[in-house]
Formats: structure tokens, sequence, C-alpha cells
């Protein structure tokens, strides 16, 4: 049989399992279609269910702690009264705080008048819960006057073991519509928070809130805490619900798909299956009757090829055609052809590099054995030297001072060494900061020229604002292989340029000398492991062949690039390090100067849920005379802040119950402007510090925090006392 006849058959049997596999995912598919849109939409209404659920324990950590003022604990209502109408101002979600006796008798209702009398209690069935429970309830929604609309919020004042007072906070239902609209759920869907008597609290499209929601969703809530139905709303569309019942509330949540926009789903993947398969099947049926004809006519030519192999000629016939494996088949019987003549030309060249391999061997083994012997009999001297003389005599100082300098300079080849060894095995390892390269040119100069490292040389910088990220330790290194290179090839009376500016995108570090230069034939190779310039037989100028090797591997390591600008014989050498740069970077939360050299002392309140970390922070700020506090957690903390009125918090971001930014919103509502607010915490991205800006920190330190920026950020209380003071002395004026 013919190749052709081979494809066909090949096709034929490949077909049916085809059409059964297209089968089998196509049931696969649209099961999956129908689970994922199932699943997608009860993640949906648990996160939305999560969030309500938030909503209102946030509303109840408020109240708790507007249940602990001193004016319940001194039974004082009308000071009460007033506390409890600064907290409802500043709650825009709150239309009334109401204070009960136990026995409903309504006794503070900060929406009437304070002369006016009091309604009487609505919802009764909830003050029985916090009576019976000693815990909060939520209550029922009660539409029963449009203009105090809301839901009841009771938290229980205890004393005693039993409850003294109830606090009452009645919430707007339409405060949970934002909560729907930030889903962005898309048109056409309907969702719905419902309460614990099937009535609406808030809805997309707008229902009256108090409305029964519609019977097949009532019917699903009380069969299931969560679940996925199919049923009609109340304006009598088709749907599939899925919905998610509160454990803490007894809430519930809706979502509403419209039936035909999941139908539309498995449709189009059952008409997009069809489609495919019978593309596939008539395209593999037409390549199998081309695919022959192409393949047939090429192999006849490769058997002539083969023949053509060891007859010592080049002129090897090419084979055509439109298979590519065929092709390079072809492609290899002529390779094949001319591999005995490459054969012995591959062994000469490698011959000749494994000499010169072996010559720069020897070289580097010579040039270390010379470096390592200098400073070795040098200090072999100097320990003698220390020997035979007392301490304080100027020959043992003397030695002193040459075993440190020649135990830096050993020090030096052998980090160079595991360098450069790291490097090529890949181990090597980038600690990244931004930074100016320009001042870090200036800074290592000037730490150069107080060692006298430069000699008589006259070395000049000129370094402009210059921002990189990388391995600030790496960069240095790289900087200090260039000046002990310039050094080492220059005289006592040189000049060496250092230089850092900007190109488009590149910040530009070049080291030159007006030193004899570098010889044509070194050039090439000057980056290169174990390369030097002729030395002689003195090796004056020393060096074991890494610097320049080094400093091209860290410039590559960092993204960078080094070339020899500059190499003419008796011209100098310039060598030009390029690296990426990057902005110049503004930080979007600064802690501003304080002109204090130490805060004075002041009350200061630290939220850490870490016990380490906050004891030792406590034992710093009491050394500082200051009087400290402490809060394992978000809600011991508040608690502390409404009895105590710190002058500061100082409050991580992490703690086990609420965040530290919930922490801080809730602080700033109780104190307002007397209370300096501080986040110390190990989350410093530039959207943590906006996140902490907008959530009302003056000021953001990440940990481990510097006891200066510490000290200056708490010294912002004395300036925000002098300010008020300037403001009340002008209000007075």
């Amino acid at each position: 049989m013919r190749i052709r006849s081979h494809l066909l058959l090949l096709a034929a049997g490949a077909m049916l399992p085809v059409l059964g596999f297209a089968v089998l995912v196509s049931a696969v598919l649209l099961n999956q279609v129908r689970e994922s849109v199932e699943r997608g939409a009860l993640d949906r209404a648990r996160a939305m269910i999560t969030a309500v659920d938030v909503e209102l324990r946030g509303t109840i950590m408020t109240m708790e702690a507007l249940a602990a003022s001193g004016a319940l604990a001194a039974d004082d209502l009308p000071r009460f009264r007033i506390a409890a109408a600064r907290v409802l101002a500043t709650q825009p979600t709150w239309t009334n705080v109401t204070l009960l006796r136990p026995s409903r008798e309504r006794l503070v209702d900060v929406w009437q008048p304070s002369a006016a009398p009091l309604p009487e209690v609505v919802d009764a069935a909830s003050v029985v819960r916090v009576l019976q429970t000693a815990s909060p309830a939520i209550g029922s929604l009660d539409a029963t006057d449009a203009r105090r609309a809301g839901i009841p919020i009771r938290v229980p004042v205890m004393r005693d073991g039993s409850v003294a007072y109830v606090v009452t906070v009645v919430v707007r239902p339409d405060s949970f519509v934002e909560l729907l609209r930030k889903q962005r759920l898309p048109q056409r869907w309907v969702a719905a928070v419902v309460d614990a008597n099937g009535r609406y609290v808030a809805r997309l499209p707008m229902r009256a809130a108090g409305e029964l929601a519609s019977v097949d969703f009532r019917k699903a809530v009380q069969e299931s805490p969560e679940g996925w139905t199919r049923g009609k709303t109340v304006e009598g569309r088709d749907v599939y619900a899925a919905h998610a019942v509160s454990d803490y509330s007894r809430w519930s949540i809706g979502i509403g798909i419209p039936a035909e926009m999941v139908l539309a789903d498995v449709r189009s993947v059952l008409l997009l299956i069809g489609v495919g398969v019978l593309g596939s099947i008539a395209t593999a049926a037409a390549m199998t009757i081309v695919s022959g004809r192409r393949i047939a006519r090429p192999i006849v030519s490769l058997a002539t090829v083969a023949r053509s192999i060891g007859s010592g000629t080049s002129a090897v016939i090419p084979v055509r055609g439109d298979v590519e494996e065929v092709t390079e088949v072809g492609a290899a019987l002529r390779e094949a052809d001319t591999a005995v003549r490459e054969r012995q030309s591959l062994v000469a060249r490698e011959r000749d590099a494994l000499r010169s391999a072996d010559e720069i061997k020897d070289q580097f083994i010579a040039a270390l054995s010379h470096e390592l012997r200098n400073p070795l009999a040098a200090l072999s001297a100097a320990s003698h030297v220390l020997r035979v003389t007392q301490p304080g005599d100027v020959a043992a100082i003397g030695a002193r001072e040459v075993i440190e300098r020649q135990t830096k300079h050993m020090t030096r080849m052998i980090e160079d060494l595991l360098d450069v060894s790291r490097i090529i095995m890949g181990k090597a390892t980038l600690t990244l900061e931004t930074f100016d390269l320009g001042q870090l040119a200036t800074e290592t100069v000037a730490a150069w020229r107080s060692a006298a490292r430069f000699g008589a040389r006259m070395v000049v910088v000129h370094a402009h604002p210059a921002w990189i990220s990388a391995d600030r330790l790496r960069v240095e290194q790289i900087l200090n292989n260039l000046l002990d290179n310039a050094i080492k090839f220059t005289s006592d009376t040189a000049t060496i340029t250092v230089t850092v500016g900007d190109e488009v995108g590149v910040t530009v570090l070049t080291v030159s000398d007006d030193g004899p230069g570098i010889s044509p034939a070194l050039r090439p190779r000057v980056f290169e492991l174990f390369v030097q310039g002729e030395q002689g037989a003195g090796r004056v100028k020393g060096g074991i062949g890494l610097g320049l090797a080094l400093v091209k591997r860290l410039a590559e390591l960092h993204g960078g690039t080094v070339d020899l600008a500059a190499a003419n014989d008796g011209a100098g050498a310039a060598f030009v390090v390029r690296l990426p740069s990057v902005p110049n970077p503004t930080p979007a939360f600064e802690v501003a100067a304080v002109a204090v050299q130490h805060a004075a002392p002041c009350k200061i309140l630290i939220v850490e849920d870490n016990r380490d970390a906050r004891d030792m922070l406590r034992d710093i700020l009491e050394m500082a005379g200051h009087e400290v506090l402490d809060a394992p957690d978000g809600s011991t903390a508040l608690k502390l802040a409404i009895e105590a009125r710190p002058d500061v918090a100082i409050v991580d971001i992490g703690l086990p119950d609420i965040t530290g930014y919930e922490v801080a919103r809730r602080i700033r509502a109780a104190l307002a402007d007397d209370v300096t607010i501080v986040a110390l915490t190990g989350y410093g991205q530039a959207k943590d510090i906006q996140h902490a800006l907008e959530a009302g920190f003056d000021v953001h330190l990440v940990k481990p925090a510097a006891l200066d920026r510490l000290d200056e950020a708490i010294g912002r209380v004395h300036i925000r006392r002098a300010a008020a003071g300037v403001r009340a002395a002008r209000a007075r004026a």
C-alpha cells in the first residue's frame, strides 16, 4: 500500500473516536457552564451577605463603644443624649439613637426634642431578645413611618450581671442599596437584601422597603440556608436565583439571573462545539488527501541523495518538498557529506582552545601565587616585629597598620574570587533598593579620599542625581573595582574622573583616567576572566585579572552593560557602565519633620497583637518619660481610647479582630483632632500608605521604624497643641 492509502485509513480510524469524544466533551462542558454560573452566583451571594454582616457588626461595635460611655455609668442621661447626638452626626446611615429601660420605657430619643413626649417602642420582640440573651439583637424592618423607616439594632448595657439599659440605633434601609450597587451586577439581574421576616431591606431594581419578597424566594430561604433555584420575581420574571442566609443576622441575600440569559450561554456552547467538531473532521479528511501527495514525491529523492554521501564531492542534489521533516532529512544528508572534513578542522580548533585555556590557567595560578605571597610575606614580617617590640613602639604601630592593609587586600581578592564563582554558578542574589547613584559615587570617592587610597592623584567627580533600582553594595563594588583599576594603571600625578548622568531611560557611570591606555590586542578581551595587561616579571601593577570581569558580570546581573569607551595607547581609558534608571521616588505620604529634639512626655496608646513587639515598644516609650497604655486587639483599643483619651495612638494594621484602618476611623470619630494616630506596620507599599491616609492616620511608619522617626511622629502632638493654642488666642483676640 502507498503512503496515501495508509493516511486515509488513519484518518477514517480517527473519526469515530473524535465523534465520541466530542459528545462526551459537550456534555461535560454544558455541565460545567451550568455549574460555573451557579457557583459564581452563589459566591457573589456569600460575599454580599458577608459584606452586610460586616456592616452590621461595625454598627454594633460603634454602639458598644457608645454604650461604654461614662455618662451611662453615672446615669447622667442628658450627657448621654449629647454624646449620642455627636456620634449620630458622624454616622450617615443612622436615623436615630434611643435609650430604653428593661421595662421598655424610652428614656432618650435623639430624634425627638428634649421636652417632647417619647413614642412607644417599635419591634418589642427584639427588646425581649436583648433582655433574654444579654447580647445585641437586630430587629425587624419598621416601615410604618416613611420619614423614620429603618431597622432597629439594640445593644444591652450590663450592670452587675443584668441589663440596666438598652441602647438602640435605627439604620436607614436604603444604606444597603449602595452596597448592592457596588457589586456592579449586569443589567437585568436582580439583587436584594431581605430581613428575617422575608421583607425587602434593599433591592435593585428598587422596591419599597418593607415589601414582602417573592413567594418562590421566601420558600427557597426556608428550605435551605443557601441554594440555587428557579422561580419568579415579584414582577413575575422567570429567573435562576442564588441565595445565602447569614447565621449572624438571619438576613438573606438573593441574586436573580434572567433564565433566558443562562440558557443562552448553554445554546452558545452547544453551537460552538457542533461547528468545531464538523469543521475538524472535514479539515482532517482534506489534509490527509493533500499530505499524501506531498510526502510521496520527495521520499523518492531521498534515496538518490543517500547514495551520494561519501563520494568526496559537495555536489549533492538538494531535496525539495513541502514536508518539513523530509526537507530536514535531505539537508542532514547533505551535511553528512562534509562532516568528515569538518571533524578534523574542529579537532584542531579544540586543541588550540585547550592550549590557550591552559596558558590562561598557568598565568592565573602564577598571578594568584604572587598576589598571595606578597601580603603573606608582609604579614609574616609584621608578626615578627610585633613579637620583638613593645605594643606602643612606632615599629609595632606600623606593623599593625601593615597587617590591617594586607588583610583587607587579601579579603578583597578572596571576595572577588567568591563573587565570580557565585555569579558563574548562578547563585548570586541581589537586594534591590532605590537610591541615587550620583550620591553613592560622591560618598564612595570621599571615603577613598579620606582613607588616602588615591595617593597624590587628582580625582574629579561630576555627579548629577540619577536614580536606579539596584543592589547598593554590588553597585558600590562596581565603582570600587573601576577606581582600583584606574589607580593600578596610572601614575601618582594622574587625574581620575568619575561622572554620573542620565541618558534616555539609562543611568550612566563613567570612570576615566589619563594613564597609558589599553593596547589594541587586549581590548577585545579586557572583560574576560584572568585577562591582564603586560605585567613584566616584577608585577608592579599586581592583580589577578578579576576586577573588570566582575564589573561586567555585576552590571549584566542588574540588566545593564559595561563598555570600554576610550582605549587608545597613551590616551587613557574610560569605562562606561549603563544601568536601567527609575523615576525619582516621591512618596505619597511622608511624615512631616518635627522641629523638636525629643517629644515631650504625653499619653500614648499602643495597639499591637505581637506581645514581644508591644512590650519592647512600651519599654522604649516609658524610658522616654511617656505614659503608655497598650491593647492586643482593636476592640480593647477602642474602649481604652474612649476611656483614657490618649494624645497619641500607635496602631498596627494587621489585628486579629478588626483592621487597624477601622480602629483609626473609629478613634478619629470619637476623639476628632485631639489625638495623633500613627500607623506602625509591615505594609509599606504606596497603596498601603494611601489607605492609611484615607482611614485617618496622621503618620505612616514601616516596621522596624527608626526611633528618631517615631519620636518625630509623637512630636506632632505638641505641634498640634501649639497650633490649637494659636487658633484659640486669635479667637479670643
